[in-house]
């Protein structure tokens, strides 16, 4: 009981404006910064650079803009927020769930596919996000792998968790499950897609949108931002090994 009370204090780690700013930061300022990172980027690179360059500043224009992002949202979190997360990842009942939500994600975004696939009448393309880092990954295992595991479950949980999910679940918890995990769907969707792309997005969104309910779950059960960061991680983490012995 005396856990569970402590956990309840902590789910609102500092002032709403300072959540506010958090899921700003990772939902506008990591565009902001990728698209600087890739001007410089650009500059080494060249006018008209190999394919093997091309993939090479791709990784690392994300590469940076995650890592950069991360450490503006734990520059701004510094002082009773960073404290409360840091004492977070003492938990040990939130840390061994973290990793049963990990695999939970897996198990069910793999669920979700075979029912896609068979609403949609046999298996169908991945999206254009998997692809990149497919892609990536095969080029440049490593930082990808620190990238994916490390970097972007920080920052998208502070973003999507720590930041919206906290805000709205002040005003309807329901309202903040819908709308952070269709917002986390989105920023992995490619709006730029037209004709079949579009469609193979579309029916690749669910898998998503139901990843982003689990994590707002995993961070909702014990009031823990670390809950959720270790259950992206597990899932990013696991997902790149594979890509990476698989080839």
């Amino acid at each position: 009981m005396e856990e569970k009370d402590i956990n309840k204090n902590k789910f609102e780690l500092g002032p709403i404006t300072k959540h506010i700013a958090f899921f700003l930061i990772g939902w506008i300022g990591l565009s902001l910064v990728a698209t600087i990172v890739f001007i410089f980027v650009e500059l080494i690179v060249g006018p008209e650079p190999s394919e093997i360059a091309k993939i090479g500043a791709n990784v690392a224009t994300n590469f940076f803009a995650y890592l950069i992002t991360g450490a503006i949202l734990i520059v701004v979190s510094i002082g009773d927020v960073l404290k409360g997360v840091l004492a977070q990842f003492k938990n040990k009942h939130a840390l061994i769930d973290g990793i049963a939500y990990g695999f939970l994600v897996m198990g069910a975004t793999a669920a979700v596919t075979v029912v896609v696939d068979a609403l949609r009448g046999g298996a169908g393309d991945i999206n254009s996000n998997e692809s990149t880092i497919r892609l990536m990954t095969s080029a440049y295992p490593i930082p990808l792998f620190f990238m994916t595991a490390i970097f972007a479950p920080i920052v998208e949980e502070y973003t999507y968790r720590l930041g919206l999910f906290n805000v709205l679940s002040r005003k309807n918890r329901w309202l903040a499950y819908g709308v952070s995990a269709l917002v986390f769907g989105l920023i992995h969707f490619n709006f730029e897609a037209t004709g079949e792309e579009l469609i193979n997005e579309l029916w690749n969104l669910p898998s998503y949108v139901v990843s982003g309910l689990i994590l707002c779950r995993a961070y909702e059960k014990h009031k823990c931002i670390s809950t959720s960061i270790i259950a992206h991680a597990i899932n990013n983490g696991i997902a790149i090994i594979a890509q990476i012995l698989l080839g």
